[in-house]
């Protein structure tokens, strides 16, 4: 497909994920779905499907309660969160991390517990694990971890930039990721973004300027 994604591949695949959500409202479906209506700038839709998907993977919890599931539990969490509940998706961080999240997962969930020197610490440890390097990944969620720390614009920068190179070598479209246990490199993107305007005081860029920044 033409690289970066347009509006208009925005609008075919929402149409084309709230069909097959119509058939089968499972959160492998509804998180892209989230998220294709949030880069559309449908703000309320994304919330509606993100907490859908957030009740989606809460009922498999539900229905297997013997099995600690980490991945699911923070899940939970990510999903809750990006539907801007913040407040409800905590103690899903906190379990998570109490049941052993991995020590990248621990990182993101940190950020989004908004411990950043925790996360950042977490961050710099999966980034110099000798079994994992090269982890850009881990790098750049250090960056924006001490960006909000210290609240420095030039690490938000950096982190912005590396979470756009993922995203350029790897080339999914948001609406095909689904299923992080934290957050698609798309939402990391957007975050790095919007924190970077925050804090070199620029006007927050829209979702058509932050796919032209992919191109």
């Amino acid at each position: 497909m033409p690289w970066p994604p347009t509006r208009a591949d925005l609008e075919q695949a929402r149409d084309d994920l709230e069909r097959r959500v119509a058939e089968r409202a499972k959160a492998r479906l509804l998180e892209p779905l989230a998220r294709t209506h949030r880069w559309l700038d449908e703000r309320e839709a994304a919330s509606r499907r993100y907490r859908e998907a957030a009740g989606d993977v809460r009922s498999v919890l539900e229905r297997y309660p013997e099995r600690e599931d980490v991945h699911r539990i923070a899940q939970v969490g990510s999903l809750l969160w990006r539907a801007s509940a913040g407040d409800e998706a905590r103690p899903w961080f906190e379990q998570a991390l109490r049941a052993g999240a991995p020590r990248d997962v621990a990182a993101a969930l940190h950020y989004l517990a908004e411990d950043y020197d925790r996360a950042a610490a977490l961050a710099r440890e999966a980034a110099e694990d000798p079994d994992d390097r090269p982890y850009p990944w881990a790098e750049a969620l250090e960056a924006l971890s001490v960006a909000r720390r210290d609240e420095d614009g030039a690490r938000a920068t950096a982190a912005r930039e590396a979470f756009a190179g993922l995203i350029h070598r790897e080339r999914t479209p948001p609406w095909e990721e689904s299923g992080s246990a934290a957050m698609s490199l798309f939402d990391w993107f957007e975050e790095a973004a919007l924190i970077e305007a925050w804090l070199v005081e620029q006007r927050q860029p829209d979702h058509a300027e932050l796919l032209a920044l992919l191109g």
